[in-house]
């Protein structure tokens, strides 16, 4: 009995209290579109009512709690409790590690200013790019994301999207991306002006760019290895003294 009333005081200790920390870590925003509706295709991603959501994970609870966790109690003891425990929580801060990496991404929108000559660009800029390898997934699912932002851009005018400076972020990551491979032009030159002639003549050109890029990175990323900057100026500007290097392509 004393067994039980602990169980039921640290369920509620859970939801009223342990609830509310996840909830200010995950960044809960219940009126944010979820992947089932901005990447629905019929298949993986299926908008769904709430009450067939509800009755779903009610039955994964119900259904199967009761049996495995009387399975548990009976035979696997204390040690391997534990481990199972250990295990969920290894699982869980996995997860808040990616949210906080999306919650980064996701501020992109509001950089002001983009490192260029004699320029270290917005603090934030710098920031994402210092996450490394972990980050670039997240970039690269941005890169079709057209959401104007107050950076503008040098030489050409106008302004960066969201998109924009997560494929420049990408390529301060990671040096000698073979992009004309993904934009499909026989030219040498590589620049800025190349990249937005392809992504400005027509958006799937973006999806596209974002698709090859992706395919690329999951390719490839165990072959890329970390450089130390041996000067300041790489590219087209001047990185900050805590940027110490960049990833590259070991073929």
């Amino acid at each position: 009995m004393i067994t039980f009333i602990i169980s039921v005081v640290l369920l509620l200790l859970g939801y009223f209290i342990y609830s509310k920390i996840i909830e200010k870590i995950l960044g809960v925003a219940p009126a944010k579109a979820t992947p089932a509706t901005t990447m629905a295709d019929g298949v993986d991603y299926v908008p769904m009512k709430t009450w067939r959501i509800f009755l779903i994970q009610f039955l994964n609870i119900a259904g199967v709690g009761p049996i495995v966790g009387a399975i548990m109690g009976a035979n696997m003891r204390h040690v391997k409790i534990i481990t199972i425990l250990a295990i969920l929580f290894v699982v869980n801060t996995k997860t808040i590690a990616q949210t906080t990496d999306r919650q980064l991404v996701d501020k992109i929108v509001q950089i002001n200013d983009i490192p260029y000559v004699g320029n270290f660009g917005d603090s934030l800029y710098w920031k994402i790019v210092a996450e490394g390898l972990d980050i670039v997934p997240n970039l690269i699912e941005l890169i079709d994301d057209t959401t104007t932002t107050k950076a503008t851009i040098p030489n050409w005018g106008g302004y960066y999207c969201v998109g924009d400076i997560a494929f420049s972020m990408i390529n301060d990551i990671i040096f000698q991306i073979p992009i004309l491979n993904f934009i499909q032009t026989k030219t040498d030159y590589v620049g800025e002006k190349i990249y937005f002639e392809f992504v400005q003549y027509d958006f799937q050109n973006r999806v596209h760019l974002k698709n090859e890029l992706s395919d690329w990175f999951v390719a490839n990323n165990d072959g890329l290895e970390w450089v130390n900057n041996k000067k300041e100026f790489l590219a087209n500007h001047y990185n900050p003294p805590y940027i110490k290097g960049h990833y590259v392509f070991n073929k």
